[in-house]
C-alpha cells in the first residue's frame, strides 16, 4: 500500500524542522564553551550565534531553491512516466 504524496511531504517538512531544532540545540550548547575558551564576551556570543543562524538560514534557502527545482523536475518526470505506463496498460 502506497502512502499518499501529502504524507511524504509532511515527513520531509518534519525532517527539515528537526534539522533546524538540532542545529540550534548544538549551537546553544557549543557557543558558551567556545566563548569561554576564546575569552569572548556576551556581545561576541550574540554576534556568533546570529552569524551561524544566518548562515544556516541562507543554506536552507538555497537548498529550498535547488530542492524546489528538483521536485518540479521530478514531478514532471513522474507524470510523464505515469502517462506512458497508463498508455501501455490501455494499449493506446
Amino acid at each position: 500500500m502506497r502512502l499518499p504524496a501529502r504524507w511524504l511531504i509532511l515527513g520531509v517538512i518534519c525532517l527539515a524542522q528537526f534539522a533546524v531544532v538540532l542545529d540550534n540545540t548544538v549551537l546553544n550548547v557549543a557557543i558558551p564553551s567556545l566563548t569561554r575558551d576564546l575569552d569572548g564576551t556576551t556581545a561576541h556570543t550574540d554576534r556568533d550565534r546570529t552569524a551561524v543562524t544566518d548562515a544556516f538560514a541562507a543554506g536552507i534557502t538555497a537548498g529550498q531553491l535547488v530542492g524546489a527545482a528538483a521536485v518540479l523536475a521530478g514531478g514532471c518526470l513522474a507524470a510523464l512516466l505515469l502517462r506512458r505506463a497508463e498508455r501501455r496498460e490501455t494499449g493506446t
